[in-house]
């Protein structure tokens, strides 16, 4: 299920070690739509990898708020999805903290409950893996739409 303000927040193949960037893109591909998952749970992450393997653009995944903000640093993504506990902060200040770098940025939460911040999506983590899908479907054209985040 997304959040009633869903259009106004559009304003791997291989495991990995822990702690090394994982990306389903070429690097140097800058300005191709790209999605960055992040959560805490390894099997979260690997449900995700298969569930996102058809839409355009590239993947990259991470752990927690530290491995994603490295990520971001290095490349704007089009669209982040987060849990909303990590293990090093909250999933929403980490959603803010990449909004307020990259404006343009797509977000959504992937929790229990809604986010009170407003221009964050909201993805109910109860929700069936085809309405997940079709939420980052949509959020993969919007943003594509939009062009780059940068």
């Amino acid at each position: 299920m997304a959040s009633k303000n869903f259009l106004s927040s559009l304003v791997g193949r291989q495991p990995r070690a822990f702690g090394q960037p994982h990306r389903s893109h070429p690097a140097g591909a800058k300005n191709m739509l790209t999605f960055l998952f992040v959560d805490e749970d390894p099997r979260s992450l690997a449900a995700l990898r298969r569930l996102v393997r058809d839409l355009p653009g590239g993947k990259r995944f991470a752990r927690c708020v530290e491995e994603a903000l490295a990520l971001v640093k290095e490349e704007a993504p089009s669209v982040v999805v987060t849990g909303d506990l990590l293990p090093d902060g909250d999933g929403l200040e980490l959603l803010e903290q990449v909004r307020a770098r990259h404006p343009r940025t797509a977000c959504a939460l992937h929790a229990v409950m809604p986010p009170l911040a407003r221009d964050i999506t909201w993805m109910d983590r109860a929700a069936p893996p085809s309405e997940v899908h079709a939420l980052l479907r949509m959020l993969g054209i919007c943003a594509a739409s939009m062009g780059s985040p940068r």
